[in-house]
């Protein structure tokens, strides 16, 4: 089964060239990666550090081969700093569109990964349903029949904030972003820090955050 990513799989709008790249790298057969094999690195607008690999790491295996659930996950490499896209076997172009949707929700500074982080009001920082929601829309692009909205998304999501929840939305970063007075150096320590201490990896300025292991 052929596994091909298009310009519209990533925003819908844009031709830069950091998607042509991105198209032509990717349109191959998932088949010709095989389960667990090096991380193909790709890019996505300024997002260089990404990687794409077939892996079943998140799907649920039936007992009899061909049953279960197959489950592909948009995610972050702590060790290394890659965001990672891990496509289970057997995913379709509609499934490739769900992630690639959280790639670019992550380039623009929509989408976070990491630990929920208990007793703040953002539990899941910049990750919210509404991101998800965007991804089951933009596999239904792609000929996927996804009948979701934001109140009857799947059970695994029924702990997910609600949001939307994003850079600007988070006073305390909307406000360190947009206040002219604060240097580009203090502004990237402040945002590290936030990423230390809420173990979470995001992305604003074309600059990644994530506590490094």
């Amino acid at each position: 089964m052929a596994f091909f990513i298009f310009n519209c799989l990533i925003s819908g709008t844009s031709r830069s060239k950091g998607v042509s790249k991105l198209s032509g790298l990717c349109m191959r057969p998932l088949d010709m990666l095989a389960p667990g094999a090096s991380v193909m690195r790709v890019r996505i607008g300024c997002l260089d550090q990404m990687g794409v690999k077939v892996s079943d790491e998140y799907s649920d295996v039936g007992p009899i081969r061909g049953t279960g659930t197959s489950r592909s996950a948009a995610t972050f490499d702590f060790s290394n700093g890659m965001f990672v896209i891990k496509m289970a076997s057997g995913s379709n172009a509609a499934d490739a569109a769900h992630e690639f949707k959280h790639a670019y929700q992550f380039e623009i500074g929509e989408y976070s990964v990491g630990m929920e982080i208990l007793g703040y009001a953002y539990p899941n920082f910049f990750y919210d349903k509404f991101d998800e929601l965007a991804a089951y829309q933009r596999g239904n692009s792609m000929g996927k029949k996804d009948r979701y909205n934001i109140n009857n998304l799947p059970d695994d999501y029924k702990n997910l904030q609600v949001g939307p929840v994003n850079a600007n939305t988070i006073p305390e970063i909307h406000a360190l972003i947009s206040d002219p007075s604060v240097s580009k150096e203090v502004r990237e320590r402040r945002l590290q820090h936030t990423a230390d201490n809420t173990h979470t990896a995001f992305r604003i300025n074309g600059k990644t955050y994530y506590k490094h292991q």
